[in-house]
């Protein structure tokens, strides 16, 4: 169990360390802060395309607009309980229509040229020719929540459902989802959103849900010693952080869940938080230690909302 000296140990860490985002983030979550301070610190993150950028996602510094880091400023949105549009989604909506989308694959390039000018980890740097779309990551995801922000039959709703039946196919045909955790975040992230939009989204969502279960199990690491130490797939990895309600995962997993929980709580370091089990080689060290501490806030914030709803905070 997380005490509450411990919760506002975290708390403290974060307002000394964090970006005003994740402070704001903190604040909102736990300690009755405004949602509108958060949709203040996410504005500026995002380009006049209406894409976001400038190391919201703390590996890539570039200041172009791409679609990931896009992703994860509408998932920070969802998470705060801005479940309607809004200006700042809908200028959203407009840069993943328009940008970076290939009709054939039905995904959105992940790595972009301009990467390479600016400081980012190497699994950001761009190579003619190299693996510069992740497969469906984040492209389901980014579907997901295209699907739920958008009304039925307009552009955006029609590409994120073309992305879902592509998204479906490749499930079940032969693929490299077991090698790369990631992808299966975001299959459940947008599964668990295109089930809240309903209807016809492009795909077999039933059948989806229970075939991404199987690579949960092809990626799951069930040995604790590695969870602080290694970067593995945890299991209260698979919690989703979107802060809503889980899939069939939640039940299946939640034992472990649990333990996994127990264990981060335990291992708690007395005057911070979690450390990254990452790094970038030895390039741009400066910007690499400034990136872990976002990640560090980032990561204390997400475990901490699947700690309150597993009953784990006093």
């Amino acid at each position: 169990m997380l005490t509450k000296q411990k919760l506002n140990r975290i708390g403290e860490w974060i307002k000394k360390n964090g970006r005003s985002l994740e402070i704001a983030r903190y604040n909102y979550h736990f300690e009755n802060g405004s949602r509108e301070d958060v949709l203040k610190c996410l504005s500026e993150y995002q380009n006049d395309d209406g894409g976001f950028a400038h190391g919201l996602e703390a590996d890539n510094w570039s200041p172009y607009s791409t679609p990931l880091t896009s992703s994860v400023a509408l998932k920070i949105l969802y998470e705060t309980g801005f479940h309607n549009n809004n200006a700042i989604i809908d200028k959203c909506m407009g840069y993943l229509a328009n940008n970076h989308f290939d009709k054939k694959t039905g995904t959105w390039a992940t790595i972009l040229p301009s990467n390479n000018s600016f400081p980012h980890a190497p699994w950001w740097t761009w190579q003619e020719g190299g693996r510069n779309t992740w497969d469906f990551n984040p492209s389901v995801e980014i579907a997901g929540l295209m699907l739920y922000y958008s009304s039925a039959d307009s552009v955006v709703n029609n590409i994120a459902s073309h992305c879902f039946k592509k998204a479906e196919q490749y499930l079940f045909s032969e693929n490299q989802i077991a090698d790369h955790f990631h992808e299966v975040y975001c299959y459940l992230h947008g599964i668990l959103l295109a089930k809240q939009v309903g209807g016809n989204v492009g795909a077999d969502i039933e059948s989806m849900e229970e075939k991404i279960v199987t690579y949960i199990e092809s990626t799951i690491c069930r040995e604790p010693e590695k969870w602080l130490i290694s970067y593995v797939a945890q299991p209260i990895d698979f919690m989703n952080q979107i802060n809503t309600d889980d899939l069939q995962i939640l039940n299946i997993y939640r034992n472990e869940m649990i333990k996994n929980a127990q264990q981060l709580i335990e291992k708690l370091p007395v005057d911070g938080v979690w450390e990254v089990t990452w790094n970038w080689g030895g390039n741009y060290p400066e910007m690499f230690h400034k990136s872990c501490l976002i990640w560090q806030a980032v990561f204390a914030i997400e475990r901490l909302l699947k700690f309150r709803r597993l009953g784990l905070i006093e």
